[in-house]
């Protein structure tokens, strides 16, 4: 595999290389790499988790677990609920 990399993507890798803060330029591609899969990871745990509570939510609209308010009541219940720390 070859990869490109800008004159300043070099110029950091030779520096991390040369600070001995890795092996070679190999070594700092895998340490890149496995940040990006372990952001991927978060990403999607955190998607799953808002489709979970998505689901959930739906779930109680079609069983009727819910309130109707009017506008000016649900604003007053969404600043307590800030004020308090309740969801």
């Amino acid at each position: 595999m070859t990869i490109s990399l800008t004159p300043e993507l070099d110029k950091y890798v030779d520096d991390l290389v040369k600070r001995g803060l890795f092996l070679d330029h190999s070594d700092v591609v895998r340490a890149g790499l496995r940040l990006l899969m372990e952001r991927d990871k978060v990403k999607e745990a955190k998607l799953q988790a808002l489709q979970k509570e998505l689901r959930a939510s739906i779930d109680a609209l079609d069983s009727g677990q819910y309130l109707e308010l009017m506008s000016d009541e649900a604003l007053d219940i969404v600043k307590d609920r800030r004020k308090t720390g309740n969801r």
